[in-house]
């Protein structure tokens, strides 16, 4: 079986400990956190989600099987004005990375809840019409009381 991943928090991209404004919806925001897993052959998937536990998936990568000895690079990159993926609206937003060897169908929940790990990030996504209305939400309490996410 193989191993819970494990994620390097200290080093993820952009930082944790902030809340990151986006105030142009065509700039890009990149993702990124180490991950070191024992995967026994069978591939790792890592999925970035708005709004966990919504199902709204920006993204997702499939890394090659690994071994707990090697650190490997998760690398997404989003812009709210992807159209591939979940629109996001204005106002403060988490975005959450799960890793996890498998996934239930249609869903963001791993099969296992003993093997998945996750690290969410918050941003406020400034709205066009008022600009100034973001600065208020750059404060993590207020950012996390305006969605109130459920996380495991």
């Amino acid at each position: 079986m193989p191993t819970r991943p494990l994620l390097d928090v200290v080093t993820a991209e952009p930082s944790l400990l902030a809340i990151h404004v986006i105030d142009n919806p065509r700039s890009e925001l990149r993702f990124r956190v180490s991950v070191q897993s024992e995967d026994k052959n069978e591939p790792l998937e890592a999925r970035l989600v708005a709004d966990y536990p919504n199902l709204n998936v920006l993204k997702r990568v499939v890394l090659d099987p690994g071994t707990f000895t090697e650190s490997r690079p998760i690398t997404m990159t989003w812009s709210p004005s992807d159209t591939q993926s979940f629109p996001l609206a204005p106002g403060c937003h988490s975005i959450t990375l799960i890793v996890s060897h498998q996934f239930a169908p249609a869903s963001v929940r791993p099969v296992q809840e003993d093997d998945a790990n996750l690290v969410v990030w918050w941003i406020v996504v400034a709205d066009p019409v008022d600009p100034t209305a973001a600065a208020q939400l750059t404060i993590l309490e207020e950012c996390r009381t305006q969605i109130a996410p459920t996380l495991p």
